[in-house]
């Protein structure tokens, strides 16, 4: 009996030891816990498990992200994969089974850091926000990523951090494309471009762009291989700007916010953007009309840098261009078929050397919006060629400060000026400057030329004329009329021996008529032509006027039967008109009057260097009436004629009391006349 329980005690024993020798063999293993970059493959690794053959494998998953985001693959072999979507603590557990026995392992991956994109995109990418704290990375720019032909990247969440190491940027080649935009809400997931110090920007290269909400700071660090300037956002010729650029910040950009060159595909505006550089912009000046005044530029800043058509048979027409109260550079000369309107407070600077050419074109002082006056210069106070008008052009300016033009002709296949001029006018149609200030021109003010038929419209009041190398005002003799008003308000401060005003005849001669205002202090009008009235008109001179005429040059009123038009010279005391030549070497030719005319304290001098129509000698006045004339009352009084070459005075025998020179009544001084006073004809 003892012998037998002996023996069941024996195999009861062996039973259990091979039990436990089975268990022992079935052993998961689910390998070492990792850290890994999200969106990266990550491959399990439970090779180690032990266990006899044909156990039965099985892999789970724990973890916030659902199991189908994570596309974990293989789960029944020693080795599956997943790919993190998004930073976090990823938990699988191994589990192997057999013949009813099973045994358990747990691994841990931990997915942190941002995601390297850097290089030449193979397939597109989509973007998506990987990182649940918004101050980390959810990707990195280690190298320049390139988006080739037929490649897209998106952006397709809110939140998206993209860290661009120093000297290193995206690429968008022709056919690539780039794009945050969602067409859902019709505009931009919000996303942030960071660099701890500075990179390259983005640079478009035939390739589109599409972005709003997004925030670049420190862009703009140093330039691409295959383009030689710096920016922050760069579109070269032929790329395509998708959608409004709209709501996007820059912030410490170091080179300019935006550049934009000419052939960009841009119906898009710009808009509701806030720019950081000290050259915010630099666009086609055509590309100003959607740039809208809703950006927000640096409180200090250098200008926007508009670059004008880069082909001089070309100008800009149909369309409307408006500068809002912002600092604009122009890069070259302007040739302008449309309208530019411009707030007060703008500030326009151009190229040395260049100039703005109106053709068919407008350009407006709106002095209704902003404040402060309107500045135009040369960039860093450069010389500049000033404003030309041409055709049914029309230039209004008001509240502005127009300085150092008039430094060289221009010259484009389009127009050539033929003197230098801070506004100079080849057509008829109109010309406002209003209370404005024109300094520091290189040649003229304002050049007349006499224009082309047409609309003749002149507003010059309440200006400032200063330190004009020639004359402030160049007019031919038909159109002073038009451009001086009697109330003009007009300031001239001149340099010694330079005429507020110049004289030149017409191309065809236009008679002298109107009324020609006192030009203020000493300034004068300088007539380099002969004045001429030979029809119905008058013509008057006010109080204070001075005429200085260049050699032999003549004012020539001739009388018609019936007149009833006058030629009037009334000056006052204190302020008398003054008649003299330009130079003290030279006398001019003198008045000749036939016709109605009053003159009253004159100033008659140093003429007589030729012989006036039908004058028997040289004189300073040759007044030649006839019986009708005689009747009416003219008067001569006050006046002092000195230095003739010839008679200070000559009349006909129809002199009357109340204007004969002679008559002490009248009170006429004469002086140094070279043949004498007075020289009468009886018949």
């Amino acid at each position: 009996m003892k012998r037998l329980l002996f023996v069941s005690s024996l195999l009861i024993l062996m039973i259990s030891a091979c039990k436990k020798e089975k268990d022992n063999l079935l052993t998961a293993n689910a390998g070492a816990d990792q850290t890994v970059v999200p969106l990266e493959l990550v491959e399990l690794n439970g090779t180690a498990t032990s266990s006899n053959e044909g156990y039965s494998i099985l892999w789970s998953y724990d973890g916030d992200v659902p199991e189908e985001e994570i596309k974990f693959q293989d789960v029944n072999t020693l080795t599956p994969n997943f790919i993190p979507p998004v930073p976090g603590l990823y938990i699988f557990t191994l589990t192997i089974s057999l013949d009813g026995q099973s045994n358990s392992d747990i691994v841990k991956v931990e997915a942190v850091g941002a995601l390297d994109i850097g290089g030449t995109l193979s397939e597109n990418l989509v973007l998506k926000n990987l990182e649940p704290d918004p101050e980390k990375p959810d990707y990195m720019i280690s190298s320049d990523l390139v988006v080739p032909s037929g490649i897209s990247c998106t952006i397709e969440d809110d939140g998206v951090v993209i860290q661009v190491q120093e000297n290193t940027g995206i690429v968008i080649e022709q056919g690539g494309k780039f794009s945050n935009y969602d067409a859902m809400t019709g505009q931009g997931f919000e996303t942030l471009f960071k660099s701890a110090n500075g990179w390259k920007g983005i640079l478009v290269q035939g390739g589109t762009l599409s972005l709003q909400n997004a925030r670049l700071e420190m862009a703009g660090q140093s330039a691409f291989a295959s383009y030689s300037e710096k920016g922050a956002v760069i579109l070269t010729a032929g790329s395509i700007l998708e959608h409004n650029f709209s709501n996007n910040v820059y912030s410490g950009s170091m080179a300019t916010d935006f550049i934009m060159e000419a052939g960009v595909s841009a119906d898009s505006v710009f808009t509701d953007n806030v720019l950081s550089n000290t050259i915010p912009l630099k666009v086609p000046f055509q590309y100003l009309s959607k740039v809208r005044d809703d950006n927000k530029f640096p409180s200090e800043y250098d200008y926007i840098h508009l670059i004008p058509k880069t082909d001089e048979l070309e100008t800009l027409t149909d369309n409307i261009f408006k500068m809002s109260g912002e600092k604009y550079f122009i890069d070259g000369n302007l040739h302008l078929g449309a309208s530019l309107y411009i707030e007060k407070g703008t500030e326009l600077y151009f190229k040395e050397g260049t100039g703005a050419i109106l053709i068919n074109g407008t350009i407006e002082i709106q002095d209704w919006t902003g404040s402060g006056p309107v500045i135009m210069d040369g960039l860093g106070s450069a010389p500049w060629k000033g404003i030309a008008l041409v055709g049914n052009s029309r230039l209004s300016l008001k509240n502005t400060q127009l300085t150092n033009a008039g430094h060289g002709t221009f010259n484009t296949p389009l127009f050539q000026s033929e003197q230098p001029a801070a506004i100079y006018q080849a057509n008829n149609y109109s010309l406002t400057v209003e209370n404005t200030e024109i300094k520091n021109s290189g040649g003229y003010g304002i050049y007349y030329t006499g224009g082309e038929n047409g609309i003749l419209y002149f507003n010059l009041f309440n200006s400032i004329y200063q330190n004009t190398h020639f004359a402030a005002i160049r007019s031919t003799v038909g159109s002073l009329r038009y451009m001086l008003k009697k109330d003009h308000g007009n300031t001239f401060l001149m340099n010694d021996g330079v005429a507020a005003v110049l004289i030149e005849a017409d191309e065809e001669f236009t008679e002298v008529q109107g009324t020609w205002p006192a030009l203020g202090d000493d300034n004068y009008y300088l007539i380099d032509t002969d004045l001429k009235r030979f029809s119905d008109v008058s013509f008057k001179i006010l109080a204070g006027a001075i005429l200085k005429f260049t050699k032999d040059k003549q004012l020539i009123f001739d009388y018609e039967f019936a007149d009833a038009f006058y030629f009037g010279a009334e000056g006052t005391p204190d302020n008398p008109i003054i008649f003299d030549s330009a130079d003290p070497n030279a006398k001019w030719g003198g008045i000749r009057v036939n016709g109605l005319f009053i003159m009253k304290y004159c100033e008659i001098r140093n003429a007589g260097s030729n012989l006036l129509p039908d004058a028997p000698f040289p004189t300073n006045i040759f007044v030649n009436t006839d019986v009708q004339a005689a009747a009416l009352p003219n008067q001569f009084k006050n006046c002092i004629i000195s230095g003739s070459a010839g008679y200070g005075a000559i009349v006909n025998k129809w002199v009357q009391p109340g204007w004969d020179p002679g008559n002490p009544d009248n009170n006429i001084v004469f002086d140094d006349n070279a043949l004498g006073d007075i020289f009468y004809i009886s018949d």
